[in-house]
């Protein structure tokens, strides 16, 4: 089966839009590895990965969805933290939240 010339440039733009997108997407990643180190890298959940390769994704066309993507990434970070180290007691501050509420 041939492909017309005009929808081969088609198909050729479409993959070279999708190889840049994923390239990006796999640079952010790479990036965040590197300046986090393996360790920290692979304790991410994976939500917290994504709202931070989110953010510097979408930094330079839209700053204020980056800091909204960054600033979740980083309170469940501080939250799970505080958790794994014992500084917040879950199910006291789960009671305290439904006592609240």
């Amino acid at each position: 089966m041939l492909i017309p010339e005009s929808d081969r440039r088609g198909i050729k733009e479409l993959t070279e839009d999708f190889s840049r997108d994923l390239l990006d997407d796999v640079g952010v990643r790479l990036y965040l590895n590197r300046v986090l180190g393996d360790e920290v890298f692979q304790w991410l959940t994976h939500s917290e990965l994504e709202e931070l390769v989110a953010s510097l994704l979408t930094y330079q066309d839209n700053p204020r969805s980056a800091i909204e993507c960054s600033g979740r990434a980083y309170e469940d970070i501080l939250r799970r933290l505080s958790v794994e180290i014992g500084i917040i007691d879950i199910k006291k501050s789960e009671q305290s939240l439904a006592f609240q509420n």
